[in-house]
């Protein structure tokens, strides 16, 4: 999923500061199982909005606000209201709100989310599912046991652990107050197909698997 935040109060604040009367479409996929979508979100909006004396017009719950069909479909669902309304709010990732900025509802179209990477739907605690996703273009995590090490290593190495990783112990050289990551991935991944597919993505000319290739 896409991992999503709330922002700041403040910043919610100063986006809605010209707006009265509010739209709101929350999306009930990835921003749900956050915490931060669905009808919780919309739930948490109405209460600052109701805060800050504006009216809501008009709310829907949509799965799968990144898509850009289903968008246009909730935003005909009453036009009227959304036209009447000085703000549409997408409760969503990024996408959904360039989904609903694709759309031309008419009128601004704002966001309360904050999109800080991907992220797994679990229950545990556990560094892979806390390692979010940097969407460096590039993944290794194949050979990382899931870890992401731009996310966990503060050096932000990405093939190798740095220069000052410690050969004994498992204290992190840049950060002494968190343990060294590398030492974790050595344990769960593969460090050697790690260097072999840094030199792939080093090299190049190399051209990514077009998804229209013919099927055998």
């Amino acid at each position: 999923m896409l991992k999503t935040v709330w922002k700041s109060k403040d910043e919610i604040e100063y986006s809605l500061k010209n707006a009265k009367r509010i739209s709101i479409i929350s999306c009930d996929a990835c921003a749900k199982g956050c915490g931060t979508g669905g009808t919780v979100g919309i739930e948490v909006l109405q209460g600052l909005l109701r805060e800050w004396g504006k009216e809501v017009v008009f709310t829907d719950v949509l799965y799968g606000c990144c898509v850009e069909d289903l968008m246009r479909l909730t935003l005909a669902k009453d036009p009227r209201a959304i036209s009447r309304s000085d703000a549409l709010v997408i409760v969503s990732c990024a996408s959904g709100v360039k989904s609903a900025i694709l759309c031309g509802p008419g009128v601004p179209v704002l966001a309360v989310l904050d999109s800080v990477g991907c992220a797994v739907f679990t229950q545990k605690d556990d560094i892979v599912a806390r390692s979010i996703c940097r969407g460096c273009g590039q993944c290794v995590v194949t050979y990382t046991g899931g870890i992401c090490p731009l996310a966990e290593c503060p050096g932000r190495t990405k093939y190798k652990p740095c220069k000052k990783s410690p050969e004994n112990g498992t204290q992190c050289a840049v950060n002494p107050l968190q343990d060294c990551v590398w030492k974790e991935i050595a344990k769960r991944g593969n460090l050697t197909a790690l260097e072999a597919l840094r030199r792939i993505h080093k090299a190049e000319g190399v051209n990514r698997l077009s998804p229209t290739v013919e099927r055998a």
